[in-house]
């Protein structure tokens, strides 16, 4: 031996330790690990002795291959931990001792806090351990006793469950046999009839001595096997050599696992969020074993173990409290004695340490029940569910319905078959057994159903509600997925069409379920789908392809890539010939492969996008799909780049929003993404924020909160196309985050393409179309031409739910011909028959049951016994009833339903009820002990109502009887139990809340006691003493700690009470949690819920007959008014409506010379005294008219004096106290400028003692009470000099007395900047601003105080006539009616109760409008139908400008006493449009006035919250005024001005742009009076116009052409490219003037040419070659001409031209409804500006597009001299090293034969080369062939012929 040998004793703990490896491969070959650093210059043979018998001595490899394979994968070295044992510690069993253990296994459900009740079993037994062999033992468990806890732990002790020990005891101490080597246990023998349940007991016992020791290490990690599974462990080895024991500490992180042993189900659609996870798990478990060691030369002796394990759960963060399962063991050796020997059992099962159950999850228990015969306790359950739900719904029902499952789940196929047999001829039991027969979810419910529709014994309803839910709920496998498949290929679900697109939709659902945790999925479960899709492929079935795709997409696996792949753009050959739509459901199957290969998905999405000749919704879609695999950042840069020369805005649009949607997303599984696009926006140009909405959009909002850690997004795509302005495709998507995953709720798409056509197929005259061979003639000689694909009228809609597709519709052409026959056509026989039976009533009682969730966890605990979590939710609906329908006269075409009188009389007794149950703790089919949230829901609505419909007539009513007794219509109960229950027991089911009840008094109800008063001294808590014998024993709790917790309590009851029509319905709310113990949501939950909302009958008077709501429209609602208006006490000084229209003209005719807003006014006031705001607050309260004004300023003289005196004290004017004592303050129009006039006269006298100033407010307040209007502004004036005279210092002391503080901060100028901008009316326009700005120059130049006068004219006489209009109509009494005499309402709503008495109580709505006059108006009132009665109230709206909206509303005596207006205003702020709306009120109830009072104390805080600015200065009283500019499609600037406060935002992002742009002038000049056109501006929208002016042509989309016609050839300016061209519109140069053009439109109207020819004083009209005077009609009530003194004008709605005018120099052509739909010179008409020529390709410049759309000549006599072909270059080239011969690929103009160029233009043509001897033949087939090289020659631009004879 040679080097140097490592000393043990000289270990340096700063040097690291060599990395370990794991155990060797052979076992023979041991595994020395060195330990120590070599010393320096000696050889240590001791060492090297110690070390070879160590390895020796200590390590021994086990032989068993499974042993092996749970050792370690990986290890950690500390090189602080450097450890030797003296003895030989691994843990080992003498072979002739018998060891004899007492062990306690405790799990324990519940919150962690104390005093309140928790669940609990235990296990006490001895554990007895002797060998058998070599390294081969036994145990077994003696004297088993099992108990239960249901109580407050430790305070209530455990009861023995003496008969479930009694049945399990046989069981339990049945002895095993397992292997133990070195501390890890190997293979488990058991006896055959030996449960897995009960073996998971002895399992637990053995994990315990599961114990990987390292001599070497005292802190190590690995991966180590237990009953859990595979997890990390992290092991830390203690010492004590004075006791001679080890100290072994165990901790295992059981979220950490290589091999998890987790039973699941009903999680299979969700997705989990890795991200989620990081910020707080919902379930977290961890492990820790004690293991006190006994080292001896044979081998370690296990002393004492302790275990303590926790599960931990909760909905929200973790860190807010969390509901826990805590499991603890003890072991604790007693004795070793000798063994004795004796036979040993026969073992025939192998089993391992981990966890294994004999049951599937579904089969583990709702509830408890005891072993019995299935069939009968079926029988009984279904008797029980038929009896008592007849009627309605019972309250146990949903509870009996989750047994009847169960029971159902344990049974098998021919238990089954016996059921039906007994079930299927009597209906009851029938209905309920197949609504539970989907939710057992087993194989043998779903044999059991496919035998039923093969021996067609239940019906096609009953196999579609049935065979549907059991696909979507059967736990999938190897066997089930056999079955489906022999279902999917079943005769009877082949003849149903629907049934069978649903069953293989289903059947794809299934194949996501079953493949879900592999990482492939095999061949052999794919293949049904793969065959549809080839099959439908290869047969061109349109239909199946889409079916095909669709099941593919449900199953969502990455072999079906390579069916898919074919069918996309871009991929496959096969994808040109098909539809797009098929195409683009070709992509979207890959929506659900993105969960298991997203990057495959990303590069097929990528490349479809990015592809431009794929059509923009392909490449849109793939542009969504994109998205879905959250693409990274390179990624999403590409596609950002590729938007910056993105030719179709549809496609920037889309993508645009979809980045912009994504940057703003506050999801945590987002947020890289979202960080990604909101670096991409920054590549972007600012350009594509402007794009309307009239381009794709992507709209997505998301919200997330992090301390419940749930979160919910909604996605609404919007495809549009360029040839309407409906979206052609809305898909919309709802998707949930919660409990650490993402799962997509609902989805929901329409595709209408179409539809537009349809809206607006009546505007078309019906005139039949014919093919026109002229057209065909002419398109023949344009080379290169391709039909366009007519898109045919298809509707489509799917339902998708948890990204599964439940069921899709198509609807074509075919389809709505079938519809509209059955419409017009009379109804057949089949039909009639229906609607007999209904005339004679049909009496129904449908049911419905459903299991809703079933979401199941079951993990293994250290004891053994399985912890489930779980969430069951299900529904039971029952709905008995009666319907009669009659018709007068009878039905007989489905139009009369129009005109008929139409009867129904309905009686139902809705009912429904929702049990939902959460679950935690142990549930196995002995025992059941957790907690448990149950929760109820219970609704029962009886209906009796006889409804009549006349739409003929325009009525409609509804009789109904009152309510008869109290019915509770929905009743909500939730509480939390801890449950305990084993199955022999089961009479004694201890259920008690988690919230003990107490006879403590809450908190609010105890009174505070002194030390000195109470005389008690607080008592010292107990320290906890924790005994090493017993878990029992280990009771660490203080007096304190074990009183009950007194729960938080809250009551709520509130009733609503009609007396008119006897009901009163309540809402009563309880409430008891848990947030006395901790303010966190999860214990919100805890606790009990209730809530019941009841409708009660009363009694006030005679008994109710009927209760009759009833509305008439039209003429005849006159005739149904009760309380007639005309009856009506009215003031004699009312208006009459015209009279009240000419006043409101008027002023708002004056209001337009003053060109500024209120809202200006109000900014500019701050620094008046508060005295103004009450004075200008009366003005608007006053009610008085113009003849009562006198009176009213005697009143307000009487009052100066009193307020005066006031006046000398506060120095304030406050006129409201002579409101308060005698009524409101009443004055004039006259008297509100009297109040300018004092407030102004104040202020002046502000530095004059306090007589002067008397004087001087007296005196004017007797002028401005006796001086007409003029006087009152010549006393302003006067005022106005003589404080002009006054030093600026004073007038400016005075008037910024009201500032407050907060308006000197920093932001001041950027407040001002928003505050002080002026809101313009739309109305005002810029001559008026012109005048009123020359008008103020002038008063300048004569007026040095010129700003003091302007800003007194602004705040006193300006501002009151500018809202004159507004506050007349609070103001005046005589105002009160703006309708007035109407004439007859408009409609009449009338709710009347009807007495035996004979009297009728009620009330009555009447609305008038006279929306066609001058000033559209509107006039609704609803009345008390008593005649002594009152009480109304009144709205009135009002249009007096286009731009301005009045509203009123008043209510109380004669709508009189409380008023509320609002003005609505359209206009400019700050060149921005914008709007305002005003609101003021005079009086208001005191419900409103404490609700706003409510309101505003909450405004500041709220606003600051929002991101509001605030200014805390005093505006209008009783005035709210919201002012909204829009400053960019995006973004808006907001101000709120409130009385006491002003709010504004600036730059507020909205989630969508404004189609700013979109909204024409005339929408804009219009205003309010735009809404009536909304329809023909959607009708009008899509028309386009092409303009040809000299040599510059400017397309439909936008483009401006520039070329100069150099032929007398015609070039097809712009057509009909659908597969029936209805016309074409050609242009050439004029003969007779070269400066000039003519053109041709040709028609398909009845072969129809028109030319028009210019002449030299006029335009020649030529109708298939004959000359017509523009007089005479060409085709009545098709072609319109008119001819003026420039040129003609056609119209030819038709064929959809709206306008065709032509001078001869210019030609203008507008077309309606032809988007996307025309090509030719003019374009596509798309948006998109491409240059398209006729081979559907992009023209490089605008002289070949011209050239493309040239027609040619035919011979040297046409006035064409060229035509187009395909050429040969002259030479021969060297290509790919031959000589070879070039062919274009494109056609270049050249003149007919016996012509000679006249001019030639050089142009670079593409050029396909092939062998120089090879023969060409056509030409023309080059067409298709590939580019090889690219040449210029010479393309002939004119030609001159000498034609032969």
């Amino acid at each position: 031996m040679g080097g140097d040998v490592p000393n043990i004793s000289t270990v340096e703990p700063d040097k690291k330790w060599p990395t370990q490896h794991s155990w060797s491969a052979d076992p023979e070959e041991p595994a020395i690990y060195w330990a120590a650093k070599p010393r320096e210059g000696r050889f240590n043979m001791k060492s090297l002795i110690f070390l070879l018998a160590l390895a020796l001595v200590g390590y021994v490899y086990p032989s068993s291959p499974s042993i092996r394979r749970d050792f370690p994968s990986q290890a950690h070295l500390y090189p602080h931990a450097t450890f030797v044992f003296s003895l030989c510690t691994d843990p080992s069993f003498s072979e002739n001792s018998l060891h004899i253990y007492r062990y306690e296994g405790v799990i324990l459900s519940g919150l962690p806090e104390r005093g309140l009740s928790q669940a609990g079993v235990r296990l006490i037994c001895k554990v007895k351990i002797r060998g058998i062999g070599q390294r081969q033992y036994l145990l077994q468990i003696e004297e088993p006793r099992i108990q239960e806890l249901n109580g407050i732990w430790p305070k209530d002790p455990f009861t023995s469950a003496k008969k479930l020990t009694e049945r399990l005891a046989p069981l339990l101490t049945k002895a095993v046999k397992f292997e133990y080597i070195n501390g890890r246990v190997g293979t488990i023998s058991v006896p055959a009839n030996l449960p897995e349940d009960i073996l998971n007991i002895h399992r637990g016992i053995l994990n315990i001595f599961q114990i990987t020791i390292k001599k070497s290490q005292s802190a190590y990690d690995l991966q180590e096997a237990g009953i859990e599974g595979i997890c990390h462990a992290r092991y830390l080895v203690q010492e004590d050599k004075r006791k001679g024991r080890v100290t072994i500490i165990k901790s295992k992180d059981l979220n950490n696992c290589q091999e998890k042993v987790v039973k699941h189900t009903g999680m299979a659609y969700t997705q989990l969020c890795p991200s989620c996870q990081l910020r707080g798990r919902n379930i977290r478990a961890s492990v820790t074993f004690t293991h006190v060691l006994k080292p001896t030369a044979a081998g370690a002796i296990l002393q004492e173990a302790k275990v303590r394990e926790v599960h931990q759960f909760t909905p929200f963060h973790e860190l807010d409290g969390t509901m826990r399962v805590e499991a603890r063991q003890s072991l604790i050796l007693e004795q070793i004695t000798t063994a004795t020997v004796s036979e040993v059992p026969d073992f025939q099962i192998q089993r391992t340490l981990q966890f294994r159950s004999d049951s599937n999850v579904l089969q583990q228990p709702f509830t408890l029940i005891r072993d019995q015969n299935i069939i009968l306790k079926v029988k009984d359950t279904l008797n029980h569910i038929a009896q008592h739900n007849v009627q309605t719904i019972h309250s146990d029902a949903p509870s009996r319905f989750l047994e009847l499952i169960q029971l159902l789940r344990s049974a098998d196929h021919s238990s089954l078959a016996e059921i039906w047999r007994l079930v299927k001829s009597q209906p009851e039991l029938r209905r309920w057994f197949i609504e539970a027969l989907p939710a057992v979810g087993t194989i043998d419910s779903l044999r059991c159903l496919k035998s039923r529709i093969q021996e067609s014994e239940i019906s096609r309803l009953e196999i579609l509600q049935t065979l549907l839910l059991a696909m979507h709920q059967v736990k999938t496998d190897r066997p089930v997925m056999n079955l489906a498949i022999e279902i999917i290929n079943l005769s009877a679900i082949k003849e149903i069409p629907f049934l069978r697109k649903a069953t293989l939709l289903a059947y794809g659902s299934m194949v996501f379920r079953f493949c879900a945790d592999k990482s492939t999925c095999s061949d052999d479960v794919l293949k049904p789908l793969h065959n549809l899709l080839a099959e439908a492929t290869s047969q061109r079935n349109d239909e199946n392809i889409v079916l095909g795709l669709k099941a593919i997409g449900n199953a969502g696996q990455p072999g079906s890539i390579k069916s898919i792949i074919k069918l996309l753009p871009s991929f496959g050959t096969v994808s040109t010939n098909l539809p797009l739509k098929i195409r683009v459901d070709a992509i979207m199957a890959l929506r659900n492969i993105v969960h298991k290969d997203p990057k495959t998905v990303q590069r097929i999405a990528v490349q479809i996008f990015l592809n431009r000749k794929n059509h923009p919704e392909e490449r849109m879609m793939a542009c969504a799909v994109l998205f879905l695999t959250k693409p990274p950042l390179t990624l999403v840069s590409m596609v950002a780049n590729s938007l910056l020369t993105e030719t179709s805005l549809q496609v920037a649009s889309f993508t645009h929003s979809h980045i912009t949607a994504l940057s703003r997303s506050s999801l945590p599984g987002t947020y890289t993404l979202a960080t990604s696009c909101n670096l991409a926006l920054n590549i972007l140009s600012p350009k594509l924020e402007q794009l309307g909405n009239r381009f794709s959009k992507v709209y997505r909002m998301d919200t997330f909160m992090y301390r419940v850690m749930a979160g919910i997004s909604a996605k609404l795509l919007l495809i549009k196309s360029s040839s309407t302005v409906i979206p052609t495709a809305l898909m919309g998507k709802i998707k949930g985050h919660a409990l650490g995953g993402e799962v997509d709720l609902i989805q929901v798409g329409l595709r209408a393409e179409g539809l537009q056509e349809v809206i607006t197929k009546s505007r078309s005259t019906d005139i039949r179309i014919t093919e026109n061979r002229s057209i065909r003639r002419i398109l023949s000689k344009i080379v290169n031409w391709k039909d366009f694909p007519e898109e045919e009228i298809l509707g489509s809609a799917f339902v998708r739910v948890f990204g599964q597709e439940l069921a899709f519709v198509q609807i074509r052409k075919d389809i709505i011909d079938q519809i509209g026959q059955f419409m017009t056509e009379p109804l057949s026989g089949q039909w009639r028959s229906y609607l007999q039976q209904l005339n004679n009533g049909i009496n129904f009682q449908p049911v419905k049951a459903i299991m809703a969730a079933e979401v199941r966890r079951v993990v293994p605990t250290a004891v053994g016994l399985p912890m489930e979590l779980n969430f069951i939710s299900t529904g039971l609906a029952v709905a008995k009833g009666s319907i009669e329908v009659r018709s007068d006269p009878p039905i007989s075409r489905l139009p009369q339903l129009l005109t008929s009188k139409i009867q129904l009389k309905a009686r139902l007794a809705p009912s429904v009820a929702i049990h939902t149950r959460a679950f935690m703790g142990i549930n196995m089919r002995y025992i059941r002990s957790g907690v448990s949230l149950q929760a109820n829901v219970r609704s029962t609505i009886p209906m009796d109502i006889t409804t009549k419909i006349n739409l003929k007539e325009g009525s409609f009513r509804i009789d109904t009887t009152p309510a008869q007794k109290e019915n509770k219509i929905v009743s909500i109960d939730s509480q939390v139990y801890a449950i305990s229950a084993n199955m022999e027991n089961l009479s004694a089911v201890r259920r008690v809340a988690i919230l003990p009840r107490s006879t403590r008094r809450d908190i609010s109800s105890q009174r505070f006691r002194s030390s000195a008063q109470s005389g008690r001294v607080p008592d010292e808590r107990n320290v906890a003493q924790v005994a090493p014998e017993t878990l029992a024993d280990q009771v660490p709790c203080s007096g304190e700690d074990q009183h009950p917790r007194v729960p938080t309590k809250a009551a709520y009851r509130a009733c609503m009470r009609a007396d008119k029509i006897g009901v009163q319905a309540c809402i009563d709310g309880r409430m008891e949690n848990a947030l006395s113990v901790k303010h966190i949501p999860l214990y919100r939950l805890i606790g009990r819920h209730q809530l019941n909302i009841t409708i009660i009958p009363v009694s006030s008077g005679a008994d109710i007959e009927k209760i009759v709501l009833e509305i008439q429209a039209g003429a005849k609602s006159l005739t149904k008014m009760i309380k007639l208006e005309d009856k009506e006490i009215r003031a004699p000084s009312v208006m009459s409506s015209d009279r009240l229209g000419r006043i409101l003209m008027k002023q708002a005719k004056g209001n337009r010379t003053l060109g500024r807003s209120s809202s200006s006014s109000s900014s500019s006031r701050s620094g008046h005294l508060s005295g103004n705001r009450h004075l200008r607050a009366g003005s608007i309260i006053s009610s008085s008219s113009s003849s009562s004004s006198s009176s009213s300023i005697r009143k307000s003289n009487k009052h100066s004096k009193g307020q005066t005196r006031s006046m000398r004290r506060s120095g304030k004017v406050n006129l409201r106290g002579s409101t308060r004592r005698s009524g409101s303050l009443r004055l004039s129009s006259s008297s509100s400028s009297s109040s300018s006039s004092l407030r102004r006269s104040l202020r002046r006298s502000s530095s004059k003692p306090r007589s002067s100033l008397h004087r001087s407010r007296r005196l004017t307040l007797r002028r401005s009470s006796s001086k007409p209007r003029s006087g009152l502004r010549r006393s302003l004036r006067r005022s106005l000099r003589r404080s002009s005279s006054k030093p600026r210092s004073s007038l400016h002391r005075s008037g910024s007395r009201g500032t407050s503080s907060m308006h000197r901060s920093s932001r001041r100028s950027s407040r001002r900047d928003i505050l002080e901008l002026r809101f313009k009316s739309g109305h005002v326009s810029r001559s008026t601003a012109s005048r009123r700005s020359i008008q103020v120059s002038r008063s300048t130049s004569q007026r040095s105080s010129s700003r003091l006068i302007s800003k007194l004219r602004h705040s006193s006489g300006i501002k009151s006539r500018r809202s004159s209009l507004s506050s007349s109509i609070l103001r005046s009494s005589t105002q009160r009616y703006l309708v007035g005499k109407a004439g007859t309402p408009l409609l009449v709503v009338l709710l009347r109760v009807r007495r035996t008495d004979g009297t009728q109580q009620g009330y009555q709505l009447t609305g008038y409008g006279k929306i066609s006059s001058r000033i559209p108006r509107m006039h609704v009132r609803l009345v008390d139908l008593e005649p002594k009665n009152n009480w109304k109230i009144c709205a009135d709206a009002l249009l007096p400008r286009s731009h301005k909206l009045l509203t009123l509303t008043r209510w109380g005596e004669n709508c009189e006493k409380y008023r509320v207006a609002v003005t609505v205003s359209t206009g400019q702020l700050a060149s921005h449009p914008a709007t305002k709306v005003k609101m003021q009120w005079s009086r208001i109830n005191e419900n409103l006035k404490y609700g706003g009072r409510m309101v505003g104390d909450y405004l500041p805080g709220l606003a600051y919250s929002l991101g509001l600015s605030q200014s805390y200065k005093r505006n209008r009283d009783r005035q709210i005024t919201v002012l909204v500019a829009l400053t960019s499609p995006q973004t808006i600037d907001t101000i709120i001005r409130l009385p006491k406060m002003t709010a504004f935002y600036q730059g507020l992002r909205i989630p969508t742009s404004l189609p700013v742009h979109a909204v024409t002038k005339r929408m804009q000049e219009a205003g309010f009076h735009s809404i009536a056109e909304l329809s023909e501006t959607f009708l009008t929208m899509n028309q386009r116009q092409c303009v040809a002016e000299n040599d510059t042509v400017w397309t439909y989309d936008g483009n401006r052409l520039n070329h100069s016609l150099s032929n007398d050839c015609y070039y097809v300016l712009t057509q009909d490219c659908s597969d029936s061209p209805k016309f074409m519109l050609l242009m050439k140069r004029a003969q007779t003037d070269k400066t000039k053009k003519s053109i041709k439109l040709i028609v398909s109207v009845k072969n129809l040419t028109i030319e028009v020819v210019p002449s030299s004083d006029r335009m020649i009209l030529l109708v298939n070659g004959r000359k017509q005077s523009a007089g005479q009609p060409i085709l009545p009530a098709v072609v319109e001409v008119v001819q003026n003194v420039t040129g003609i004008t056609l119209r030819i709605p038709s064929v959809n031209i709206e306008k065709l005018y032509f001078d001869g120099e210019r030609v203008q052509i507008v077309v309606d409804q032809m988007m996307s739909k025309t090509c030719g010179i003019c374009g596509l008409n798309n948006d998109e500006k491409k240059m398209m020529m006729p081979s559907r390709e992009v023209a490089e410049d605008q002289d070949r597009l011209f050239e493309s759309w040239l027609c040619s000549g035919t011979s040297c006599k046409d006035d064409c001299k060229v035509r187009r072909d395909f050429v040969e270059l002259g030479t021969v080239v060297e290509f790919e090293g031959q000589a070879s011969r070039c062919y274009s690929v494109e056609p270049v103009q050249r003149c007919l034969a016996e012509c000679t160029p006249m001019e030639t233009r050089s142009r670079r043509v593409r050029f396909h080369c092939l062998a120089a001897n090879y023969t060409v033949t056509d030409m023309s087939l080059f067409n298709k062939k590939s580019v090889d090289i690219s040449r210029s020659v010479d393309s002939h631009a004119d030609c001159m012929c000498r034609c032969s004879q």
